[in-house]
């Protein structure tokens, strides 16, 4: 098999890995699901006995040899060739993925705007591990904090890169994301799922328009001059404030957040 490296590709190799995420998947046999990159179909051939219809977006249409077959076998497979990034995720609840880190930010960013509840990904080390460590970095990421904001984590697995062809830089682990519950929330949390919903703002305005969204979540009152007052105290850098969540690097981001975390925790 020729693996096309432009487009991240790593094959699973171990079927006890698949056997682990088909598990972990806790497909039912009344849901759609999406698989976002169907390789060779591996993944493919476990998923679809288990579920109701199966959609596959493979972006190498050099696969279509395997996934061809996919669709022949299963009557409720249907394979699209096409970028993952432009299609939309707002019929699928559920998605199983193994995702090259340089799509991962707009992979999840679609993800949180098309409210997919479920997602369960084969993903490399770097970023399962700054889930793992969120709560003891010193130093946050945009990625690591939008996750944060609206998906409860579940760090699954570790794999190692012998268990794919051709073996990546580093080792892999499963990750288990579940869209968070409104009661679920806490301030932090809170805050950042408004900041990261309102983008197209300035900081300052959407904090603001945050704090009175959670006070309003927490059947209480705050006017936008008491906004503002809180904005103060938590003396944030108005080279924050100015600009866009998006805009943020991953200083400033980490200043912000702890700003957040400070106020929460008087």
């Amino acid at each position: 098999m020729n693996n096309n490296l432009d487009y991240g590709q790593h094959f699973l190799i171990n079927n006890e890995v698949i056997k682990k995420m088909i598990s972990y998947a806790n497909i039912l046999n009344n849901e759609t699901i999406l698989e976002i990159g169907g390789g060779n179909g591996i993944l493919s051939e476990k998923i679809a006995p288990l579920c109701k219809n199966l959609d596959i977006i493979e972006i190498d249409e050099n696969l279509k040899i395997y996934l061809d077959n996919i669709e022949k076998r299963f009557t409720n497979a249907k394979v699209y060739y096409n970028n993952a990034l432009n299609i939309s995720f707002k019929n699928y609840k559920k998605i199983i993925t193994s995702l090259p880190y340089n799509i991962l930010e707009p992979f999840l960013k679609k993800c949180v705007h098309d409210n997919v509840e479920f997602i369960l990904m084969l993903i490399g080390d770097k970023y399962a591990l700054s889930l793992k460590n969120f709560y003891k970095d010193e130093n946050n990421t945009y990625t690591q904090l939008l996750t944060h904001a609206f998906y409860n984590i579940e760090i699954l697995d570790f794999v190692p890169k012998q268990d794919f062809n051709p073996p990546p830089r580093t080792g892999s682990y499963i990750v288990k994301l579940i869209k968070r519950s409104e009661k679920e929330y806490c301030f932090s949390t809170f805050i950042l799922k408004e900041l990261f919903s309102q983008e197209d703002k300035k900081i300052k305005n959407a904090l603001m328009e945050a704090l009175i969204r959670f006070n309003t979540f927490q059947n209480a009152v705050l006017t936008k001059k008491q906004a503002k007052a809180i904005i103060e105290q938590m003396n944030i850098d108005d080279s924050i404030l100015d600009t866009h969540m998006s805009n943020l690097s991953n200083e400033k981001i980490t200043q912000l957040y702890k700003a957040i975390i400070t106020y929460e925790n008087q």
